[in-house]
């Protein structure tokens, strides 16, 4: 999804290169990440309700970026996906937009030690995307045990890799507050511990 956006004034190669690998480095126990579900068994045919929670377990404050435009296909970072192995092996395509938003100063959220996070809240008209596959119906259509994880990644030191399909930004004071905020999202590859749901006829 693409929405309306003003030119640009600041040179996208000199932002690219000011990024350079400048992203906090995290160290291993810092980060917890808890997915639960509000229920363990459901009918074939609906959709199981998952919540996902990044705890900040460090002693500073932090910035994270919730589910973007194409987080969940892993077409842009951060990667915000789930992993299910499914009673019943199939594959189900769902159709997707290659058009993805510019990232934005509001995407990124100040999470303090001990805060919580969660990379679908809603922040506003425009965020943050929800994950397409595990809330649709066709993904859970075999009875049977279906054992869910979620995953959350930030590990790049490239700053394209969070950009939208334009490679573009809003306006020039934003660039350089997102270079600030994106020096502060530390860079971490976590995953959750496994939710089992059991799905019946």
């Amino acid at each position: 999804m693409l929405f309306h956006m003003k030119p640009l004034i600041i040179s996208t190669l000199l932002f690219l290169t000011s990024f350079s690998n400048k992203n906090t480095e995290t160290k291993t126990g810092e980060f917890i990440c808890i997915l639960t579900t509000d229920k363990t068994v459901y009918k074939v045919g609906q959709v199981p309700k998952l919540e996902v929670q990044i705890i900040n377990e460090s002693y500073k404050e932090i910035y994270l970026i919730g589910s973007l435009d194409g987080s969940d296909d892993k077409s842009r970072m951060p990667y915000c996906y789930f992993t299910i192995v499914k009673p019943k092996p199939d594959t189900i395509i769902f159709p997707g937009c290659k058009i993805t938003n510019p990232i934005r100063t509001e995407d990124f959220v100040l999470v303090k030690p001990k805060g919580k996070f969660n990379p679908f809240q809603s922040i506003d008209d425009y965020g943050f995307f929800g994950d397409h596959t595990t809330t649709q119906k066709e993904t859970f259509q075999n009875a049977g045990i279906y054992k869910i994880q979620f995953h959350y990644s930030t590990d790049t030191n490239k700053i394209e890799n969070f950009m939208g399909s334009f490679g573009q930004w809003s306006k020039g004071a934003d660039s350089m507050k997102i270079k600030s905020l994106l020096a502060r999202v530390p860079k971490m590859d976590i995953i959750s511990n496994r939710v089992d749901i059991s799905f019946e006829e």
